[in-house]
C-alpha cells in the first residue's frame, strides 16, 4: 500500500501524487485474495451518547485515608496519605488523567461501590503514544459505574487546593479518617509536579450497541462487530494515515477492572475512542482493534481493518504495527480462552493479508522521542511479528497472565495464517533454490508466462502476496544502462572473481555481500523474462544486516537532503556511495537515491524499493531513479528509471517491472 504524504517538494501549484495518495487513502482497498472489497464504514449506525466530563485535580477534597497505594508528597504523615476526593451527581464507568507536557508521577484511583465500600487502587498507566501531542494523560480505565473516586499520587503535594469540607455522610465510608486544612493554591509548594497540573476525566459509555447491526466477515476473517455497531461517534473520524506494510501485531490490555458484563462492554470502547479522539485530540480511537473477555473483537481505529492504518497505541512504532487492546487488565487476572483464540484468530487473518508469518520476527525501527520506551530515535530490533507493548516500553502492558499467553495466540494465528494462504510457494521457501521450472509449475496458471528464460512478459508471486510482473522489451541486452553490460548478480553471489572485479564500488557489492553473508537471501538468483531477480529480498530484510556498511546520516554534504525525505520514508538508518558518485540512504519505509547524473535525491517508497532490490539495485537493467513516484493510469504509481520503470497499484498489490 502507499503512504499518505507529500513526495517531493515542488514549484508547481498541484501535486497529482498527493492526488493519488489522499485518494488511496479514502478508498477502501482489496481485501486479502483481492476478491472483496471490506466497507465496513457504509453500514450505518447511530451515535450512542458519551458522558465525557474534566475537572481539574486540585478542585478535589484532600481526604486523609489509612491506605493510600503510594504515599503523596509531604513532610508529615497526614500529607502522606492525602488523596483526592470526588464525587459526581451522573454515574460514570471509567477514569483518567491528562497533563500537559511530560511528568514522572505514579497515579491510582479507587471507585466507591453500591454499598459504600471501597474498590482496589487501580494503578493509571501512563500514555505516550502520538508524538508531539500537546495533551497527555493515562490509560483510560474500566472502574464500574460509581459516583465517587479516591485519587492517590506520588510526587504530588494532595494537600493544595480543594475543597474545605466533606460530604455529611462521609464519616460513614471508611477507611477516611480527616480532612487536610489545606493551604492556598497561589503558594508554590517547589515540588516538579504541582496539583494544579492534572485534570480528571470521568466518562460513561453506556450500555448495548447502536443497532443490531450484524457483524461482518470477509475471506476468512472473524467475526467483527463494525465501528456502526458499537456506536462510533461519526465526527471522531478522521482520514487515516496509510503506512505500509503492518509487520507485526502488538497485544495490548486497557488496564482496570474487569468486572465487566458483555452489554457494558461496547460502552467501554465508546468511552476509549472519546478519550483518545476528542480528550487527548487524537481524532479517534487509537487501537486498530480491541477484544473483550467474551472473545467479542471490536473494530478499531477508522480506515477498515484490511487496511494498513497507522494507530496510536505504542509511541516511536506506531507506523508498521497494528494494534489490539483486550478490554481488562491482566496482571492478577487470567484472560478467558474465548479471548486468547480471538486474538489469534485476529492477528492470524490481519498477517495473512501481509505475507508476514505470525511465527517470524521482523526488523522495527524507533521513531521520534517517547518518554518510557526502551529504544532512542532511529534505534531499532527485531521483534516477533505478534509482540506486547512491553517489548517496547517500560511497562506491564498486557499484564504477566496474557503476556505469558503469547506463544499460544501465536500458534493459533499461524494456523489461521495457513489455512488463508492461497500462494502455491506457501509452503516452500521463496528464496530457496527453486529453478524457474519449479517455479513455473508452482505458479500453475497465474500470471501471464512464456515457457523459458528469454521470455518477454512474465508474472509470479512473492510470498508477502504481491504479484510482480516484468515486461523485458529487450531480452538481447538486460545489463544496467551505467555498467556496459560487465556485471552479473549471480555472479556476485556466487564468488565469481570477473564478477566480484566488474561490480567493486557498486551499492548491490555491498549490500548483497552483507546479506548473503547473514543468510537473508538465497545465494542463487531467478530469471524472470531474461532479468535476474531476487523475488525475496526486502528492505525489510536487510535493514537489520547493513548498518556496520552505512555511514551515520547527516555526515556528507547531502545531509539536508537526506533529512527532508523523513518525513516521507521514516528514520534514517544511513547512508552510502556507490559507482560514479551515486548516494543513497537508507530509511525504516523506503531509499533515498541520489542521481549524479541530474543532481537531484528520488525517494524510493515501500513496494516500489523492494522491487528496486530485487532487481539488482544499481547494478540491475533499470539503473538509478530519473523521477519521483507520480500518478499514472488507474490510481496507479509509478517511478522512472534510467533503463526503465517501476509501476504499483496499491488497489491491485501489483508491481509492473518495465525494462527498456
Amino acid at each position: 500500500m502507499i503512504q499518505r504524504r507529500r513526495l517531493s517538494q515542488s514549484t508547481s501549484t498541484s501535486n497529482p501524487v498527493l492526488v493519488v495518495l489522499v485518494t488511496a487513502a479514502l478508498a477502501i482497498t482489496a481485501a486479502f485474495g483481492g476478491n472483496y472489497v471490506m466497507k465496513t464504514q457504509s453500514l450505518g449506525g447511530a451515535n450512542v451518547e458519551v458522558m465525557n466530563q474534566t475537572q481539574p485535580l486540585a478542585q478535589g477534597t484532600s481526604v486523609v485515608v489509612e491506605d493510600p497505594a503510594v504515599p503523596s508528597q509531604g513532610e508529615s504523615p497526614e500529607a502522606q496519605r492525602t488523596v483526592k476526593e470526588f464525587t459526581n451527581d451522573t454515574p460514570f464507568s471509567m477514569f483518567a488523567l491528562t497533563w500537559e507536557g511530560e511528568t514522572d508521577t505514579a497515579a491510582f484511583v479507587r471507585a466507591e461501590r453500591e454499598d459504600g465500600s471501597w474498590s482496589e487502587w487501580y494503578e493509571l498507566d501512563h500514555m505516550y503514544e502520538v508524538e508531539g501531542a500537546g495533551r497527555n494523560g493515562t490509560e483510560l480505565i474500566f472502574i464500574e459505574p460509581t459516583t465517587r473516586v479516591q485519587v492517590n499520587m506520588s510526587n504530588v503535594d494532595m494537600t493544595a487546593g480543594g475543597a474545605n469540607s466533606l460530604p455529611t455522610n462521609h464519616g460513614d465510608i471508611q477507611p477516611v479518617a480527616d480532612v487536610v486544612d489545606v493551604a492556598d493554591v497561589a503558594e508554590s509548594t517547589g515540588l516538579a509536579n504541582h496539583v494544579t497540573d492534572f485534570d480528571i476525566v470521568m466518562i460513561d459509555g453506556g450500555t448495548g450497541t447502536a443497532q443490531n447491526i450484524a457483524p461482518a466477515s470477509y475471506e476468512g476473517m472473524p467475526t467483527v462487530i463494525t465501528r456502526a455497531g458499537w456506536g462510533a461517534r461519526t465526527d471522531l473520524q478522521r482520514n487515516p494515515t496509510i503506512v505500509s506494510p503492518v509487520k507485526t501485531v502488538t497485544v495490548h490490555h486497557t488496564a482496570g477492572s474487569n468486572n465487566y458484563s458483555e452489554a457494558q462492554a461496547p460502552g467501554i470502547v465508546r468511552g476509549i475512542q472519546a478519550y483518545h479522539g476528542a480528550t487527548l485530540g487524537w481524532g479517534d480511537v487509537g487501537y486498530n482493534a480491541l477484544v473483550d473477555k467474551y472473545g467479542n473483537i471490536y473494530e478499531g481505529r477508522y480506515g477498515g481493518l484490511d487496511r494498513d492504518v497507522m494507530g496510536a497505541h505504542v509511541g516511536g512504532f506506531n507506523h508498521n504495527t497494528w494494534g489490539v487492546s483486550v478490554l481488562g487488565n491482566y496482571m492478577n487476572a487470567y484472560p478467558t480462552q474465548d479471548t486468547i483464540n480471538a486474538l489469534g484468530e485476529l492477528a492470524g487473518w490481519r498477517l495473512a493479508q501481509e505475507g508476514q508469518d505470525p511465527t517470524g520476527s521482523s526488523w522495527l525501527g524507533m521513531s521520534g522521542s517517547f518518554p518510557g520506551s526502551k529504544y532512542s530515535n532511529g534505534q531499532g530490533a527485531m521483534f516477533p511479528n505478534i509482540n506486547a507493548h512491553r517489548d517496547f516500553h517500560y511497562n506491564d502492558c498486557p499484564g504477566t497472565h496474557l503476556y505469558n499467553q503469547m506463544g499460544t495466540i501465536r500458534t493459533i494465528a499461524k494456523k489461521k495464517f495457513d489455512s488463508l494462504s492461497k500462494d502455491p510457494l506457501a509452503d516452500k521457501d521463496y528464496e530457496s533454490d527453486m529453478t524457474l521450472g519449479e517455479l513455473s509449475a508452482a505458479l500453475g496458471s497465474s500470471g501471464d508466462k512464456e515457457s523459458n528464460d528469454n521470455a518477454t512478459t512474465q508474472t509470479t508471486r512473492t510470498a508477502d502476496g504481491t504479484t510482480t510482473t516484468v515486461h523485458n522489451a529487450n531480452t538481447a541486452n538486460t545489463a544496467n544502462p551505467a555498467n556496459n553490460g560487465t556485471s552479473s548478480i549471480g555472479g556476485l553471489l556466487n564468488g565469481e572473481s570477473e564478477a566480484i572485479a566488474a561490480t567493486v564500488g557498486t551499492l548491490a557489492a555491498v549490500i548483497l555481500t552483507v546479506a548473503l553473508a547473514n543468510n537473508a537471501l538465497a545465494g542463487e538468483t531467478t530469471s524472470i523474462a531474461g532479468i535476474e531477480m531476487l523475488p525475496g529480498l526486502t528492505l525489510d530484510k536487510i535493514t537489520p544486516y547493513i548498518g556496520a556498511v552505512l555511514q551515520v546520516a547527516g555526515k556528507d554534504e547531502l545531509s539536508s537532503l537526506w533529512s527532508s525525505l523523513e518525513p516521507l520514508l521514516g528514520t534514517a538508518n544511513g547512508t552510502a556511495t556507490g559507482a560514479g558518485g551515486a548516494k543513497y540512504a537508507f530509511y525504516n519505509d523506503g531509499i533515498g537515491v541520489f542521481n549524479p547524473e541530474q543532481g537531484e535525491v528520488h525517494a524510493l517508497i515501500g513496494k516500489i524499493a523492494d522491487a528496486w532490490l530485487q532487481q539488482g539495485l544499481d547494478l540491475g537493467p533499470l539503473g538509478l531513479p530519473v523521477s519521483d513516484q507520480y500518478a499514472a493510469n488507474n490510481g496507479d504509481v509509478r517511478v522512472d528509471f534510467q533503463g526503465g520503470s517501476i509501476l504499483y497499484s496499491a488497489e491491485k498489490n501489483t508491481i509492473d517491472i518495465n525494462v527498456n
